[in-house]
């Protein structure tokens, strides 16, 4: 009486567990799903049903991919089905984690997936009773990554191509991790030279007071635009400038990028023309147009 009393507590028990690992699996955001030795489905959960886009029985029928899908690798070659973890495992009898593919509709979507397989054995033995496959969608994922790239492509090409001298330096420790061709020219500094180097540690500023005050702006207002400001070249010639500096996050940091616009030139030439001016003993007035409103004039000696 005790072993059969014993019997049913412990089939209750057996009951009550598998129970709850159903309701566990029912809820899952991962498609869960259970192979035979054969390969042929038994079970699986709702997320694996919208997931694969077919109730079970249809997915019985058919298979996991719809034949009208195209599996690919991330880098779009075909992905072989000889290489799908359900597979592998069973051919294996090992587990395969995080296998990524893609699978295109006749439309032209795509959905991608990110597939891991793990083998179950009968107890007390090698031998393989069936293999369970968790399924996530990280379609969105993969979107937001092609999307990002995209952005730093636009990014780079903006940055290596503008006429101004770019910087980018981490806003934690101030080094240099990229300066583009014209920052490389203006100061005569290599890339390979700057990154990881700071502006101070390389001498480009005149005054360390006047760059404080240009980073306590953009404290305070998120960036600076057009401060004039004296710099430094590697060679000593005095670069008299329009800096503008703005904060920005790239991933988990924080990033300072800063556009120098040499206007030495044009300094010097308005100088040589205030000399001129004020050198030249004739009545002269300077206007701006189109209003012709007086700037400037020198009277008769």
């Amino acid at each position: 009486m005790r072993d059969v009393t014993e019997r049913h507590r412990a089939a209750e028990s057996l009951r009550s567990s598998e129970e709850q690992y159903r309701s566990l699996v029912s809820v899952l955001e991962e498609g869960i799903l259970m192979l035979d030795s054969e390969g042929e489905l038994l079970t699986c959960n709702e997320s694996c049903e919208r997931i694969m886009g077919a109730r079970r029985d249809v997915l019985r029928e058919r298979g996991l991919i719809n034949p009208e899908w195209r599996a690919i690798r991330e880098d779009g070659t075909p992905f072989p089905a000889e290489e799908a973890p359900s597979v592998v495992t069973l051919r294996t009898h090992k587990p395969c984690s995080g296998v990524v593919l893609g699978v295109v509709r006749p439309d032209g979507t795509s959905k991608w997936l990110s597939v891991s397989s793990q083998p179950v054995f009968h107890q007390d033995s090698d031998s393989l009773q069936a293999v369970v496959l968790s399924i996530s969608d990280i379609t969105q994922r993969k979107q937001a990554e092609a999307a990002l790239r995209e952005s730093e492509m636009r990014f780079s090409a903006a940055f290596d191509d503008s006429p101004l001298a770019v910087s980018l330096t981490e806003q934690a420790t101030e080094c240099f991790i990229n300066v583009n061709q014209a920052w490389c020219k203006l100061f005569g500094v290599t890339s390979i030279e700057a990154i990881g180097h700071t502006e101070l540690e390389l001498g480009i500023w005149e005054s360390a007071d006047a760059r404080n005050e240009l980073f306590r702006q953009m404290a305070l207002h998120g960036g600076a635009w057009e401060q004039e400001a004296r710099l430094r070249t590697r060679a000593g010639r005095t670069v008299q400038a329009l800096v503008s500096v703005r904060a920005m996050w790239l991933g988990q940091k924080q990033y300072v990028i800063t556009l120098v616009h040499d206007i030495t030139e044009r300094k010097l030439a308005e100088e040589r023309l205030a000399k001129a001016f004020n050198a030249n003993p004739s009545p002269m007035a300077i206007s701006t147009l189109p209003m012709a409103r007086l700037c400037q004039s020198t009277k008769p000696g």
